[in-house]
C-alpha cells in the first residue's frame, strides 16, 4: 500500500502575487521566487501543498496550480500597541497554520514570524524546516541588522527547527561554527522551457534587489576591469525598505559612470 506523502505549508507573507504571476506585484524577493518553484515542484511530485500569506486582496483560499493559497488576515488596528507582533502578527499564523494542519512548515528568511511557524510545529506534533536566505542570518548580530526582538525570536526558531536548508557551503559552514548545527546545501534553482546552454562569449548578468546586502556595487566595478565584456543588471528598487529609492538611483548612477 502506497504512503501518502507529507503535506507541507510554505508561510511566506510576500508569496502570494508570485505564486500567482500577479500583475501587481509590489516585491519580488528571491526567497519569494525559490518558495515558489519549490512549491509548484513538490506539488507536481505528488506532495499536498499549501501556502499562508499575507492579505493583498484575495479570496481567503484561493488554488493555483494544485497549491491551495490561504489568507492571513490584515492586521489593521487590532491588539495593543507595543505588542501587536505577538498578537494579532504571530497568533493570525498560528490560527491559520492551526486551520490547514500541514504534517511540514517551511518558512525562509530572518523573522520573528519564524517563531510562530516553529511554535506551531512544536505544539502540534509536526515538523519545521527553516531555510536560510542569506550568510548574515547566521553570523553576530552586528551583520544581521534584526532589532533585538525579531533575533531573539528567530535565533529560538532556529533552534527547534527539525531541518535547516542552506544554499551554498558558506552558510552551512557558518551555522555549523556559531549554532552547532548540521545543514543541508540546496542550491537555489529556476525554470526556464526551452532554455539552452550559455555562450561563453555572451552577456555577464547580475538579478536581484537593489539593496546594500547584495552589494550591486561589486557587480559594476567588475564591469569596469573588463570594459570587452558585456555586463547586464536586472532588477528592482527595494520599495520595501527603501522606499525613496536613494540606493537603487545611487547605483544607477555608478552605473553611467562605468561600463555595466
Amino acid at each position: 500500500e502506497a504512503v501518502a506523502r507529507p503535506h507541507i505549508c510554505f508561510v511566506s507573507m510576500s508569496l502570494y502575487p508570485i505564486l500567482t504571476a500577479s500583475a501587481e506585484i509590489e516585491f519580488a524577493g528571491g526567497g519569494e521566487v525559490q518558495q515558489a518553484i519549490l512549491a509548484k515542484m513538490l506539488r507536481a511530485d505528488g506532495f499536498r501543498v499549501s501556502v499562508l500569506t499575507a492579505d493583498h486582496g484575495q479570496p481567503d483560499v484561493v488554488e493555483c496550480d494544485g497549491v491551495q493559497i490561504h489568507r492571513v488576515p490584515s492586521p489593521g488596528r487590532r491588539g495593543i500597541k507595543g505588542l501587536r507582533f505577538i498578537h494579532p502578527l504571530i497568533t493570525d499564523v498560528v490560527a491559520g497554520l492551526s486551520r490547514i494542519d500541514p504534517d511540514i512548515v517551511y518558512y525562509r528568511v530572518a523573522g520573528f514570524r519564524a517563531a510562530a511557524a516553529a511554535w506551531y510545529a512544536r505544539t502540534h506534533g509536526k515538523r519545521f524546516v527553516y531555510a536560510c536566505a542569506s550568510d548574515r542570518e547566521f553570523q553576530g548580530r552586528d551583520v544581521s541588522r534584526l532589532p533585538r526582538r525579531d533575533e531573539w525570536l528567530f535565533r529560538m526558531a532556529l533552534g527547534t527547527a527539525d531541518a535547516v536548508l542552506v544554499q551554498n557551503m558558506r552558510q552551512q559552514e557558518l551555522l555549523k561554527a556559531n549554532f552547532g548545527r548540521e545543514a543541508v546545501v540546496l542550491p537555489n534553482c529556476y525554470t526556464e522551457p526551452g532554455a539552452g546552454r550559455a555562450e561563453h562569449a555572451g552577456p555577464i548578468v547580475w538579478v536581484g534587489t537593489f539593496k546594500p546586502v547584495k552589494r550591486p556595487e561589486l557587480f559594476i566595478d567588475l564591469a569596469r576591469h573588463f570594459p570587452s565584456r558585456k555586463f547586464v543588471m536586472v532588477g528592482g528598487a527595494d520599495n520595501i525598505n527603501d522606499p525613496g529609492q536613494a540606493f537603487h538611483r545611487r547605483m544607477r548612477a555608478c552605473r553611467k559612470k562605468g561600463s555595466a
